[in-house]
């Protein structure tokens, strides 16, 4: 499990679908972890390029890895459609990292430490 997945906490407050069955609310609850940090960013940077594949990829293109990334790989920051792109990126990398955790927790049932 990546370790920022540790960050969602159970709020204690399950709500029913309508179909009957009980969810598990989670919050986000961020800790001041750098290492931690650093590792989340590393796993979304590869979403859109490995680290491993970096250096043949802007072979010949004159710019380092930070600029290449920012000028190619990653969507623009301020002109659409990038913002909405980058969002919309964010929940999906987001929700595919804490699948296993919402899934644990569909087994396991609200109460679910999510530091196991």
């Amino acid at each position: 499990m990546l370790p920022h997945v540790k960050w969602l906490v159970n709020s204690g407050t399950p709500l029913k679908t309508l179909d009957g069955k009980t969810v598990a609310i989670l919050k986000f609850n961020p800790k001041e972890q750098q290492s931690v940090f650093s590792d989340w960013a590393k796993h979304f940077r590869e979403h859109y390029c490995k680290d491993s594949e970096i250096d043949a990829l802007r072979n010949g293109t004159g710019l380092s890895r930070a600029n290449y990334l920012k000028e190619i790989k990653f969507p623009d920051g301020d002109s659409a459609p990038g913002p909405s792109i980058r969002s919309g990126d964010f929940g999906r990398f987001l929700s595919q990292t804490t699948s296993n955790t919402l899934w644990a927790i569909s087994f396991r049932g609200p109460g679910t430490n999510l530091s196991r």
